[in-house]
């Protein structure tokens, strides 16, 4: 069997295409992400803990305390004094690896105390959402599924999460 080509065009104009072998496609779903609801995730809860979670991790992994790593114990110490190759030189039950794990804990927690982590981690989020806006990524329309009948995409439709807006359009053969 042949593939099958289709196309849907949004109302930017950007016309997305779809091919398949095996399936009809009617009509497909597209979405324009909302940057009011990713400002407000970047701040939620969730986050705020898993950061909190993180920091503590990078704190025991740069203080020689990580129950996963027996060997950062040894790398915690030098880590100021010596590149991770030159500790794992010294040492040869430890790897480069265990050494840079040190190395990049350290500088994930250089100067914060876990309040500050949290606000910095928040920011660095905030950040990418104001440059993804500056590129005009909640200006475009996204591809959220292609669909073989109406009342496939009504669904699709209105399952979507965090959207500013929810199109659907037709597919049709190329």
């Amino acid at each position: 069997m042949p593939k099958i080509s289709y196309t849907a065009t949004d109302a930017n104009g950007l016309v997305h295409t779809r091919s398949t072998k095996t399936r009809s496609y009617t009509h497909m779903v597209v979405v324009k992400r909302s940057y009011e609801g990713d400002l407000a995730a970047a701040g939620a809860s969730h986050w705020t803990k898993s950061d909190a979670s993180n920091f503590d991790y990078y704190l025991r992994i740069a203080e020689g305390r990580s129950p996963h790593y027996p060997s950062v114990r040894w790398c915690a110490k030098y880590a100021d004094r010596y590149t991770p190759a030159e500790i794992a030189d010294e040492d040869a039950r430890l790897t480069i690896s265990d050494a840079a794990k040190v190395v990049e804990a350290k500088a994930q927690i250089d100067g914060h105390t876990v309040d500050s982590y949290v606000a910095a981690q928040k920011a660095k989020r905030i950040a990418r959402i104001e440059r993804l806006k500056a590129e005009g990524h909640y200006e475009r329309w996204y591809d959220a599924g292609w669909c073989g009948r109406l009342d496939l995409a009504l669904k699709l439709a209105g399952s979507q999460k965090n959207v500013a807006a929810t199109a659907i359009l037709e597919a049709k053969e190329a």
